[in-house]
């Protein structure tokens, strides 16, 4: 494998044929070797399966950031050609609706990339993955040899994992079963919400019971203050519109005043 082809430095940019250079920059993220070793009962099953012990980790999301990346070099193509003559015809509509979907699909990607089987991570952990690329790199002969495949340390910009929260002992389906996705993203969606209720009904309730217990001026403004303070700056993180900070801050001091008037 000739790795030093691809370097960057050594390959120009072509924009008749973005391809090899976009590859160059993007190569060191499309496989990486995976440190950690599956446990006696995984790695029987791989045995038992015949499988190396060449553990790797690919990303297909590498592969969309490619293709962002070359529909780039077009589009600034583009428009330094129309720049420089407007009158040359450039065929740019298609180039940035190819873009834009790119765009969409990568997003989509994000959101898969939070599910407990990323659907576009092709990881060792799993049983059938582990397969699937050791087979693939023994048939082209790569990373064969402990030189060849512990070099892949080197090139690690998206780390070594876990990739996955344990090794596979079985088959399981690419990107879980349709079922089974939906319930854990579901109970994970439920544990969310079941914290911020708990932590709602701590903003509210403690500071009413200090408030309560400790029945001072400085104490209500003391406390008024902080809680306000806090619950503002928890707004500004998880909230992106000034607006809607401004206006949950304000409801939640307008409370604690109202708490401060009983207590005083």
């Amino acid at each position: 494998m000739d790795l030093d082809r691809y370097l960057g430095a050594q390959i120009p940019l072509d924009f008749s044929n973005p391809k090899p250079w976009v590859l160059s920059r993007h190569i060191e993220n499309l496989v990486s070797r995976i440190q950690g070793e599956p446990d006696k009962r995984s790695q029987k099953t791989r045995d038992k399966n015949d499988i190396g012990d060449r553990h790797l980790h690919m990303s297909f999301a590498e592969l969309q950031r490619m293709r962002l990346r070359e529909l780039q070099c077009r589009l600034v193509k583009s428009i330094v050609d129309m720049r420089i003559d407007p009158r040359t015809p450039v065929d740019w509509e298609a180039n940035l609706k190819e873009y834009i979907q790119a765009v969409r699909d990568y997003d989509f990607m994000t959101e898969c990339s939070q599910r407990a089987s990323d659907p576009f991570d092709v990881s060792a952990e799993r049983l059938t993955d582990d397969e699937i690329m050791q087979r693939a790199a023994f048939v082209r002969n790569a990373w064969q040899t402990d030189e060849e495949f512990h070099a892949l340390d080197a090139v690690m910009p998206l780390g070594t994992g876990p990739f996955s929260k344990s090794w596979e002992a079985q088959r399981n389906p690419i990107g879980g079963t349709r079922h089974a996705s939906i319930r854990k993203t579901w109970y994970g969606a439920f544990l969310e919400r079941l914290g911020f209720a708990i932590l709602g009904a701590g903003f509210l309730l403690a500071p009413m019971w200090i408030m309560v217990l400790h029945k001072t001026r400085n104490t209500c403004l003391i406390t008024t203050t902080a809680f306000v303070v806090v619950f503002g700056t928890l707004l500004a993180w998880r909230m992106e519109k000034p607006a809607d900070v401004i206006a949950g801050t304000l409801a939640y001091a307008a409370v604690l005043v109202v708490f401060v008037g009983l207590a005083v």
